[in-house]
């Protein structure tokens, strides 16, 4: 297949994994604040630290949305018609035995693309930081 086809397929793939997670997060965070508002005040009720940890819990879904935004953003900004001759991000690397997508570490297993197995991965992972050598 050509590289730019995959290229473009890959990140397709990526996004909308990413999407999926961020509206299985903004579901759990709501539930979570539901959660938190069936609670009385703290002044009102012997059961605050309920709320308190439901509202946490909430927090930290919103930090993990957020993060994930920040990598849909950065998905949707990769030049899909380039074709990049050193690993970077939003470079396709196939090697002999394996082949990468770096760009996030998005998919816990390989992701199947016209038969052949990508890995997702970070520039900032240990393989990655071989890529740059």
């Amino acid at each position: 297949m050509e590289k730019l086809i995959l290229k473009k397929k890959l990140i397709e793939l990526c996004k909308n994994e990413l999407n999926q997670k961020i509206a299985m997060y903004e579901k759990a965070m709501q539930e979570e604040q539901n959660t938190a508002n069936q609670y009385k005040g703290i002044m009102e009720s012997r059961h605050s630290t309920f709320k308190e940890e439901a509202q946490d819990r909430k927090n930290a879904f919103a930090m993990r949305i957020e993060m994930l935004m920040k990598q849909l953003s950065a998905l949707i900004s990769i030049k899909q018609d380039v074709i990049y001759n050193k690993p970077e991000f939003g470079a396709v690397v196939e090697l002999e035995n394996d082949s990468y997508f770096i760009s996030f570490f998005i998919f816990e297993e390989p992701v199947t693309l016209e038969g052949k197995e990508f890995i997702t991965l970070s520039k900032d992972s240990p393989l990655g930081f071989e890529f740059k050598k």
